[in-house]
């Protein structure tokens, strides 16, 4: 079995362009992906989720990253096309739960949730523009390149891919083990750009593969 390097993830889901951002020894690799679904229908949805989640499993494969922590925006509950957004959630999160035991011989995923609501939390304005996600994003590269670590992106910056971004630092500033190494100066930037990045909101989507399986009696 091939010997991946452990990452961290962030993900936006959308079936129009999904952006990926992902962290691994040093360095951030992102990415965006999407599809026209055409006709709203049954087969449609899944044939586009499937080709999506295909290509983000091929982004990974890449890099050559086992992602095993990951945090993802949970979709708006009350749209009218919520249930295709929760779909293509529902068909990732099966995704990631197959590869890491049957890919990658695992098990130790761990995935959070932000509500769709979080990036604007995170401006402090609900009327927060896409492009304001981008503007934070390259201001958090921009510290982050000071201290040292590179940038890979596939694609020009795009708010789907910032926004990837900036629920990865969530994640990375959460952990207790600093994973990435940020310094105590890094820390206190990174609180004076976004004081809110710093508030616990996420909610444990998926942490324990053997819990999963002793609750559903397997």
């Amino acid at each position: 079995m091939a010997d991946y390097r452990d990452s961290f993830v962030g993900i936006d889901l959308s079936y129009t362009r999904s952006g990926v951002a992902v962290y691994s020894q040093g360095s951030f690799y992102f990415n965006s992906y999407g599809q026209k679904i055409g006709k709203k229908n049954f087969q449609n949805l899944y044939y586009t989720a499937s080709c999506i989640l295909d290509e983000i499993n091929g982004f990974f494969d890449e890099l050559g990253v086992y992602p095993g922590r990951v945090v993802m925006e949970i979709p708006f509950h009350g749209s009218m096309f919520s249930p295709g957004l929760y779909a293509l959630g529902f068909m990732f999160l099966d995704s990631i739960v197959y590869r890491s035991v049957y890919k990658y011989g695992r098990g130790d995923v761990d995935v959070k949730g932000l509500a769709s609501s979080y990036i604007k939390y995170l401006h402090e304005n609900k009327k927060a523009s896409k492009k304001d996600s981008v503007i934070l994003a390259k201001a958090m590269m921009e510290l982050l390149t000071e201290e040292g670590f590179e940038f890979h992106i596939e694609r020009r910056m795009n708010h789907d891919i910032a926004e990837s971004f900036i629920l990865l630092m969530r994640l990375l500033v959460c952990s207790n083990e600093n994973p990435a190494g940020f310094s105590k100066e890094l820390f206190e930037s990174l609180e004076n750009l976004c004081p809110r990045l710093f508030v616990c909101r996420e909610v444990e989507l998926l942490s324990n593969l053997e819990e999963v399986e002793k609750n559903n009696g397997v």
